[in-house]
């Protein structure tokens, strides 16, 4: 069955519980040939392969997120560690100040959509709220945002995720905006967000710029 099951189609996603089902009938690893990928469904061979890294690594040489995603311990480790360790970005003691602040955004934007006859809710509300909660935690000022809000919505596209091509000539358009953010950031070496996060005593030289 594996052969057969594409899990980034349409009709798996309407009901993936019936197709993991199946696939336990005749296994716990599976070769998905549709994407040329490999399904682990039981629960002790998932646990060896996310803790041995002497047989299994995230990293790849097309990593979509060097820092956590695509990267093993020890260098996983020390990143998280930058994003939640003491008193960073995510530590228990500035996730309830994150949490009020995205309410307030939540409210803000609701206000501006009191006293409309219709609104779309993805376009309207739940891009907008995503994308700003984002560009918040970054840091990112308002002379970045419009540019880096024109390009979110080419890259969340359904054709970002079946064209790589797409999605790569999407990244190089974003990759100068980026760098021009960074050498900001480098320059003045303080504030919230990527300044925070590449100059924090945890976060200082941790980094390439690449990453």
């Amino acid at each position: 069955m594996g052969e057969q099951v594409n899990i980034t189609g349409f009709e798996f996603s309407q009901d993936p519980y019936a197709y993991y089902s199946e696939l336990r009938k005749t296994g716990s690893v599976h070769y998905l040939g549709a994407t040329q990928t490999w399904l682990i469904t039981g629960y002790k061979e998932i646990v060896e392969a996310l803790t041995d890294y002497s047989a299994f690594t995230s990293q790849g040489n097309n990593a979509f997120d060097p820092i956590l995603l695509n990267s093993d311990p020890p260098a996983h480790t020390a990143h998280r560690k930058v994003l939640s360790g003491e008193t960073a970005m995510f530590s228990h003691s500035r996730i309830n100040d994150l949490a009020e602040a995205n309410r307030q955004l939540c409210k803000q934007l609701i206000n501006n959509l009191k006293g409309r006859n219709r609104f779309e809710l993805l376009g309207d509300f739940a891009m907008p709220f995503s994308s700003l909660i984002i560009l918040n935690l970054l840091g990112v000022t308002a002379d970045f945002a419009e540019e880096i809000k024109k390009w979110s919505n080419n890259a969340v596209l359904s054709k970002s995720i079946h064209n790589t091509s797409f999605a790569n000539d999407e990244w190089e358009k974003l990759r100068p905006l980026l760098e021009l953010w960074i050498n900001k950031a480098a320059e003045e070496k303080k504030g919230l967000g990527l300044a925070e996060l590449l100059f924090t005593r945890d976060g200082q030289g941790l980094f390439s710029k690449e990453e």
